[in-house]
């Protein structure tokens, strides 16, 4: 049997999908503090797993949800960014990149002076050494 594992980080983000019909029926699991709720969709088991908000949060989330059902996909989702008028609940886009926000940089300003973000710049971050 395959598993997917469906993420959100609030409960709006997951909502579409455990009103589902297939999820009427669900359990509720905690699991390090993080709610699965645990579903079938023909041969696949469905989990919907509530991250709360923030990356350290997704990371345990994740690592938990990994280590507890070792799903063959994980689909990550949420509204961040989700600004486009003709997106209903439960399409999905697939991006092509990524940037991480917080590893941005710009110039110093100064005090009263604000934040300009078409001057943001990724920042270089290179490998740790011991040495």
């Amino acid at each position: 049997m395959k598993t997917i594992l469906i993420q959100g980080a609030i409960e709006s983000e997951i909502c579409y999908y455990l009103g589902q019909e297939r999820f009427q029926e669900s359990k509720k699991i905690i699991r390090n503090g993080f709610p699965f709720y645990v579903s079938r969709a023909g041969e696949t088991e469905v989990i919907v797993e509530l991250t709360k908000m923030g990356m350290t949060n997704a990371a345990l989330a994740t690592m938990t949800a990994i280590q507890e059902y070792h799903p063959d996909l994980i689909v990550n989702q949420g509204t961040a960014g989700a600004q486009v008028k003709e997106l209903k609940s439960g399409d999905m886009i697939i991006g092509s990149r990524a940037v991480n926000v917080h590893s941005l940089e710009m110039e110093k300003r100064d005090f009263g002076e604000g934040i300009v973000p078409e001057e943001w710049r990724g920042m270089e971050i290179g490998r740790a050494s011991c040495r």
